[in-house]
C-alpha cells in the first residue's frame, strides 16, 4: 500500500528529498557506467566494423542504440520525490529526481482518478528513459500553502509591461498571481488517491 506523508513545510520534506537526490544519483552513475561499458564492447565488435568500417568515435544509430542500451538500468532503483497539491478544487503533482531543486510540473487534473492516471503515465515513462530501473515514487502533500511572493509578483509585472501592451492580459496576470494558492490534498483525496493508485499496484 503506497503512503502519502504530510509535511508542514517544503524546508521539513526536502531533508528526505535530497536523501533520495544522493541515493539517485548513485544508482544514476551506476546505470551510465553500464552504458558506457556496452558502447565500449559494441564499439569493438564485428557488428559495428560492418556497419561503420574501422572508424572511432562515429555517432551510433538510433538501431543500435535501442539493441545496446535496454536493460543497463535493470537492478537499480530511483526514487521520484512527487509532491501532490490542489489549485482552485483542481489537482497537480510536482516531481524531482536528479536535482532536488528543480521541480517539473504536471496537470491540472480535474478528479483524483485523473491525477492518479497521470502519476503513474510519468512514472513509466522514467523507466523508460532509465534504462529499465525501477522508479519509485515517494509522495508528499504539504501543510503549508504556497502563494507567490510579493517579489515575484512585481518582476513578471515589470516584464509583462515591457513586452505587451496589452492592458487586460496584464491585469489578468496580475489578479492570477495575486489569488494562486496551491493547498494540501484533504484527508479524504489522500485516502482517494491513495486506493486508485493501489489499483494500478495489482
Amino acid at each position: 500500500m503506497i503512503k502519502i506523508i504530510v509535511f508542514n513545510t517544503l524546508e521539513e520534506a526536502k531533508g528526505i528529498i535530497e536523501q533520495n537526490f544522493y541515493k539517485n544519483a548513485y544508482a544514476a552513475k551506476s546505470i551510465m557506467t553500464e552504458k558506457d561499458a556496452r558502447e565500449i564492447v559494441y564499439r569493438n565488435s564485428r557488428d559495428y566494423m560492418l556497419r561503420h568500417g574501422n572508424k572511432d568515435g562515429e555517432q551510433l544509430t538510433l538501431e543500435e542504440l535501442l539493441r545496446i542500451y535496454p536493460g543497463c538500468g535493470l537492478g537499480e532503483e530511483l526514487i521520484a520525490s512527487i509532491n501532490l497539491y490542489s489549485v482552485d478544487n483542481l489537482h497537480a503533482f510536482s516531481k524531482t529526481l536528479l536535482n532536488p531543486d528543480n521541480f517539473s510540473i504536471f496537470g491540472p487534473y480535474q478528479t483524483i482518478p485523473l491525477l492518479v492516471d497521470g502519476v503513474k503515465t510519468k512514472i513509466d515513462t522514467e523507466n523508460k528513459i532509465y534504462f529499465g530501473a525501477k522508479v519509485t515514487p515517494f509522495f508528499y502533500t504539504l501543510e503549508e500553502e504556497f502563494r507567490f511572493s510579493q517579489k515575484v509578483q512585481d518582476e513578471v509585472e515589470q516584464y509583462l509591461k515591457t513586452n505587451t501592451q496589452d492592458n487586460s492580459f496584464l491585469d489578468l496576470v496580475k489578479e492570477r498571481l495575486k489569488t494562486y494558492v496551491e493547498k494540501r490534498l484533504t484527508p479524504d483525496e489522500i485516502n482517494k488517491f491513495q486506493r486508485e493508485y493501489f489499483k494500478f499496484l495489482n
